[in-house]
């Protein structure tokens, strides 16, 4: 045991150097490359494209010399360009402290509420798009990205949580620039109700890139960018993983699987069952991957389960970043909720099985058919009773079990809806492109 825990640490180590060292490179590269960027050069920004190789591809078959911006790269010269504008280190009070001027809203008959609503505005509208707009502006004219941009591909996080990007594409937009969004992960297509973000990215984009799914005139099919040049390997002797989500104690996200309050206390308990009652010879070969983003799922399951299975917890938890290579290393990964990690399992042809609670993660009626066939091959399972039923027959020789034929029929009657692949996805980006 003790041999296997400094095996882990020091795996966990040499993927952390690994990283340091590549992220740094990129950044070197990058900034050499953005000497020779052009002013009408394409903006591929966060696309979600998966492969530094298939991003300088690319690059080249739009006869640009390459331009990737990398997160890193990005955010050092935005940082840098915040210091330099606004003078003051502290760049959170510069845009976040109390406002230099009040919003008053003239008063009625009832003044007690006008009074709350006053306050509320006050405190909640963003410095950076009242009294700090003009400084915003400017920040998007620096050269970071293109001043005429042939178009701009990008996904979901930037265009909700980075501020002078987002403000660099609406200027864009309004020169009549073409938005181009790359689906981002799960959920797309497959929830009770449409969530907020998919809904505001089709609604500002120009062209919407989805992994299969999707009717509308501007969503257009494209293969999945997150199992593009995946080498496809599992463990056939590795353990199971089982990969938790993020639950969070307050309401954030308006959308039908999200995971709050009574919602997150369901999900812990679906899941500390399912711990509580699987047979000791498969706890043994578990393994748990929580969400490194939240700590209250790991920390209520370890709280709540019988204190030798806490053990196996512990003892088992995975920590590498690299989910592919995670992956790569056990014989059967168990998802529990409607995750993007499912389509990257199921779509890299990895073992792979969803274990849901059909009424806190909804899927979408219209694609019900898809569902029944997932549940009638056991890849998708609504109760711990007929997941622990169905690992009990096939854990000991998932391969037969993945490689049935009924099984494959409904392996790429999903993938075909919702990790959609072909073997010239280049040319595919490219027709979207024209």
């Amino acid at each position: 045991k003790e041999k296997n825990k400094f095996y882990k640490k020091n795996k966990i180590k040499n993927f952390e150097i690994k990283e340091f060292v590549k992220k740094y490179f990129l950044i070197i590269v990058f900034k050499f490359l953005n000497i020779f960027q052009k002013k009408n050069d394409v903006v591929i920004y966060n696309s979600y494209i998966s492969g530094f190789l298939n991003k300088i591809i690319l690059n080249l078959k739009i006869n640009q010399i390459p331009q990737i911006y990398s997160y890193e790269f990005y955010q050092k010269n935005k940082d840098k360009l915040k210091r330099k504008d606004l003078s003051n280190s502290d760049l959170e009070n510069k845009y976040f402290s109390k406002r230099n001027f009040q919003i008053k809203i003239k008063l009625t008959n009832n003044k007690k509420f006008h009074k709350i609503l006053e306050d509320l505005i006050n405190k909640m509208l963003p410095n950076i798009y009242l009294e700090n707009f003009e400084k915003l502006k400017s920040l998007t004219e620096k050269k970071i990205f293109p001043k005429y941009p042939k178009f701009i591909l990008t996904s979901c996080p930037p265009i909700l949580k980075d501020e002078i990007f987002k403000c660099y594409i609406s200027r864009k937009i309004i020169d009549k620039c073409k938005l181009i969004m790359m689906q981002h992960g799960g959920v797309y297509g497959t929830c009770f109700f449409e969530p907020t973000v998919p809904r505001h990215e089709m609604d500002v984009a120009d062209t919407f890139c989805s992994w299969g799914w999707g009717a509308k005139q501007k969503i257009k099919k494209v293969p999945c960018s997150l199992i593009i040049n995946d080498n496809k390997k599992w463990n056939k002797k590795g353990k199971i993983l089982l990969i938790f989500t993020e639950s969070r104690k307050y309401f954030t996200t308006f959308q039908c699987d999200s995971l709050w309050s009574e919602r997150s206390t369901i999900y812990h308990n679906d899941q500390i069952n399912l711990i509580n009652t699987l047979p000791k010879k498969i706890l043994n070969n578990l393994n748990f991957r929580f969400h490194p983003g939240s700590q209250l799922c790991r920390s209520e399951i370890l709280n709540k389960v019988s204190g030798r299975n806490a053990k196996i917890i512990k003892d088992n938890s995975i920590q590498l970043n690299n989910f592919s290579e995670v992956m790569s290393q056990h014989r059967l990964l168990i998802f529990n909720y409607n995750s993007t990690g499912f389509i990257e399992g199921i779509g890299t042809n990895r073992p792979s099985i969803l274990f849901l609670n059909n009424s806190l993660m909804p899927f979408n009626k219209k694609e019900k058919k898809i569902y029944y066939e997932l549940n009638k091959v056991g890849i998708l399972h609504f109760n711990h009773k007929s997941l622990i039923k169905h690992l009990n027959k096939i854990y000991l020789d998932v391969e037969s079990w993945w490689e049935d034929k009924n099984v494959i029929k409904a392996k790429k009657l999903f993938c075909n809806r919702f990790a959609y692949s072909n073997n010239d996805y280049m040319k595919s980006y490219l027709n979207i492109f024209d």
